[in-house]
């Protein structure tokens, strides 16, 4: 069995090589109130976009930087956000 440090999945930081950080996916589900039309459903390429009359979500794997940038994209579209919830994690290959 190999152990978590094997697992993680470490990116250089080009400010400091001498540095790495872990990379972190984790599975979320956004709700954001609404129908999105087929313009802001391309916002969110990368994401699974599932609208109806209630609601529509996105789910898929983001770290924390992709999911500030999905919140991001969010509020730039004038988007009512209902739910965010993480249902999954992956810290490297062997995770997913």
């Amino acid at each position: 069995m190999r152990t978590k440090q094997a697992r993680r999945e470490t990116l250089q930081r080009p400010d400091k090589p001498s540095e790495s950080v872990v990379a972190v996916c984790e599975h979320y589900e956004i709700h954001v109130h609404g129908p999105l039309d087929p313009e802001e459903a391309e916002a969110f390429g990368g994401l699974s976009v599932s609208s109806s009359a209630d609601g529509t979500s996105l789910v898929g794997w983001l770290d924390q930087a992709g999911l500030f940038g999905v919140l991001d994209r969010i509020q730039a579209l004038g988007l009512r956000l209902v739910e965010v919830r993480r249902v999954g994690r992956r810290s490297g290959p062997d995770d997913r």
